[in-house]
């Protein structure tokens, strides 16, 4: 299992770049046929924390190489915005 948590000071762009690592992670599931799990994003368990916002996603696996290839293929090039 792989977690995801992004920060922010904007709740909304905070989200927005955690929507967008869900659609990448779920595309390349869809791509590679992998028998694989994501949940979320969601407003973490503490939502905010030190005057950030934060959302997290939750992928999953039976096979841990895998996920982790799987995951870093599609997170690899992603660019936090400011």
């Amino acid at each position: 299992m792989i977690r995801f948590v992004a920060r922010g000071s904007c709740q909304k762009t905070t989200q927005h770049f955690a929507e967008h690592v869900g659609q990448q992670i779920r595309q390349a599931i869809a791509d590679r046929s992998v028998d694989a799990r994501l949940l979320g994003p969601a407003a973490a368990p503490i939502a905010k924390l030190r005057g950030r916002h934060r959302f997290h996603l939750l992928v999953s696996a039976a096979d841990g190489p895998l996920l982790r290839e799987l995951v870093d293929a599609a997170t690899g090039s992603l660019k936090p915005p400011d």
